[in-house]
């Protein structure tokens, strides 16, 4: 599989429910300190699924739902970060 056919995927899954998501944020957080040069050709694909992720509304909730939205934020935060030390990669 190449990166062009795995960013599409990957995408899927920064758009997909919480607990995928948080495995998706893990495979970013890994290439950006492994295999930078992959992310910036396909860093389009990725940003607009962490926006929406960190842009979330949250309704009000208690719990382990309240903790599940607030770890998917602050893993999206943490993606971003990451992110942010790649050359390359600007928006």
């Amino acid at each position: 599989m190449h990166g062009t056919d795995f960013f599409p995927l990957l995408q899927k899954a920064l758009d997909d429910v919480e607990d995928i998501q948080l495995q998706g944020h893990q495979i970013l957080i890994y290439l950006s300190l492994h295999h930078p040069e992959l992310i910036v050709s396909s860093i389009d694909l990725l940003l607009g699924p962490l926006e929406r992720a960190i842009n979330k509304k949250q309704a009000p909730k208690t719990g382990n739902e309240a903790d599940r939205g607030d770890e998917t934020l602050k893993s999206a935060l943490r993606v971003l970060m990451a992110l942010n030390n790649v050359s390359g990669v600007t928006r």
